[in-house]
């Protein structure tokens, strides 16, 4: 005959992955892409981007067009890469084929 805590161990066990899902499935665990943001200007402070990004959180949810409407651009991991114009010729000055 088992005893009361070997059977509430073993509901823990079962329930757990429950709850992990469960709190999946409402984005607990889902957070947003990492961005670096900058000026272009290239003049501002940390406390000036601290500051612009609490005036632009609601609901810690950064909002991207309050940021950009600051001056503030971003670049992340999820955005494709721009690709640079190849130059023209051979890439020797003074030489072409």
């Amino acid at each position: 005959m088992r005893s009361n805590g070997a059977i509430r161990t073993l509901a823990l066990a079962w329930s757990l992955p429950a709850i992990v899902l469960a709190a999946a499935g409402c984005g607990l665990f889902v957070s947003e892409p990492d961005r670096q943001w900058y000026k272009p200007s290239g003049r501002y402070t940390a406390e000036e981007f601290k500051l612009d990004k609490a005036a632009c959180t609601e609901s810690r949810k950064l909002d991207l067009e309050c940021m950009k409407a600051r001056g503030w651009v971003y670049f992340s991991a999820d955005t494709p890469p721009t690709v640079a114009p190849q130059p023209s010729g051979s890439g020797f000055p003074g030489r072409s084929y």
